[in-house]
């Protein structure tokens, strides 16, 4: 049995400039692919097809108010945003840390200045919708996708379409 783990720090990256402090959630793209039922003749069910991936999902986050960076990206162009997300987390019953990091590249579709009051901490969303994922365990690369350039490798292993290997493209 293992207790489970706990986010024990964390900080998002905006390029090269750090908000740390700044910051107080994330939630990360959700991975998905696309499927579709098939059960053929003689199949006493059916079972989901691979039909590939999903889009990448959204990566968003909240600060405790207006972040010009943010404002000055939005608009930007598809591939243009980089941002990485890096949480240290703990086990609780062994005290071992794993470092994940989460690097996104896409574009700002929504900015959400929230509610705004004098005296309180104000409330600062920003909706990535991305383009390319890597999410890196402890240093070694588990997931990289990336649809523009045909990547998409798991654990190492590009399982993407050869197509583009296959024409000479990469």
């Amino acid at each position: 049995m293992a207790l489970p783990k706990t986010l024990k720090a964390m900080v998002l990256f905006h390029g090269d400039q750090t908000w740390l402090g700044e910051v107080s959630n994330v939630t990360l793209p959700k991975l998905t692919r696309k499927t579709s039922d098939w059960r053929g003749g003689g199949m006493p069910a059916g079972v989901p097809i691979d039909l590939g991936m999903d889009n990448l999902g959204e990566l968003t986050f909240t600060a405790g108010g207006p972040m010009q960076k943010t404002l000055s990206a939005f608009g930007g162009t598809l591939t243009g945003l980089p941002l990485r997300f890096v949480g240290e987390y703990k086990q609780q019953d062994t005290g071992l840390i794993d470092v994940i990091e989460v690097s996104v590249r896409g574009r700002y579709s929504d900015i959400e200045f929230g509610d705004q009051k004098v005296g309180d901490i104000g409330s600062f969303k920003g909706t990535i919708k991305v383009s390319y994922l890597k999410i890196v365990w402890n240093g070694s690369t588990i997931v990289e996708l990336d649809p523009l350039l045909g990547t998409e490798i798991v654990d190492g292993i590009n399982v993407g379409s050869t197509l583009l290997k296959t024409l000479g493209l990469i």
